[in-house]
């Protein structure tokens, strides 16, 4: 099912305790000009699988952060602006990685399984069928080959 939202605005989602940030939707538009950034340039196939989704991410964050409350400057204390250099810093924090790609990116990339009427059964999806191999018999005759 594809749960179509067409209020193209920010919202405010809550990444982790004491961290919001203010976020455009991932659209296909977005998903395409991340694909397409300086960022992904230099990935291959030989590119780990890891560099590729912290690059895709900070491409998409890039352009679907608008603002954000709770990240400050170590030094200072003050509050540090959105900016890509920012943006790119703040995602080298693993939880912040982790929560803005469970919260952000994998909602825009997947469709929401509501089920088909038929799931597996209450013990795994063979549990239900019935047992189609035929017996060993033990006291059956040997026949020569022939």
């Amino acid at each position: 099912m594809l749960r179509l939202n067409l209020s193209a605005g920010p919202r405010w989602i809550d990444l982790l305790p004491g961290i919001r940030f203010q976020v455009l939707p991932v659209t296909t538009t977005v998903m395409m000009t991340a694909r397409s950034s300086p960022r992904m340039a230099d990935m291959t196939v030989d590119t780990p699988q890891e560099s590729v989704a912290m690059a895709l991410a900070v491409a998409v964050a890039e352009q679907v952060v608008v603002d954000w409350t709770g990240i400050v400057d170590d030094a200072s204390g003050m509050p540090v602006p959105v900016s890509p250099p920012a943006i790119a810093a703040v995602l080298e924090s693993f939880p912040v990685f982790e929560a803005l790609e469970a919260k952000v990116m994998i909602p825009a990339v997947t469709l929401e399984s509501e089920g088909n009427g038929s799931g597996p059964s209450r013990t795994g999806t063979t549990a239900g069928a019935g047992n189609t191999a035929l017996p060993v018999l033990t006291d059956a005759p040997s026949v020569p080959p022939g």
